[in-house]
């Protein structure tokens, strides 16, 4: 038993009523903001998980190094030649 189609709701005259695909649509305009992330961001377990998602080969978001290591200061140095 074969389904019976569905009655057409709209006629060609119809369409009219809502106005053209360029007069509904022609300004639209989308805009594309990049942000850096944040460590509020990185926080945030709802980003992580779609960053994950993302991201899934990626072992880790950031890397946390510092930027410079001390060294402790040895007899010679100048810090406990003055003291």
């Amino acid at each position: 038993m074969m389904p019976k189609p569905l009655p057409n709701c709209f006629d060609r005259n119809s369409f009219g009523e809502f106005g053209t695909v360029e007069a509904l649509v022609g300004d639209m305009d989308a805009t594309v903001v990049f942000k850096p992330v944040t460590y509020e961001s990185l926080q945030n377990e709802e980003f992580m998980e779609l960053a994950r998602a993302a991201f899934p080969d990626l072992k880790e978001l950031y890397d946390q190094q510092v930027a410079v290591k001390g060294r402790p200061a040895t007899p010679t140095s100048p810090i406990e030649s003055a003291a």
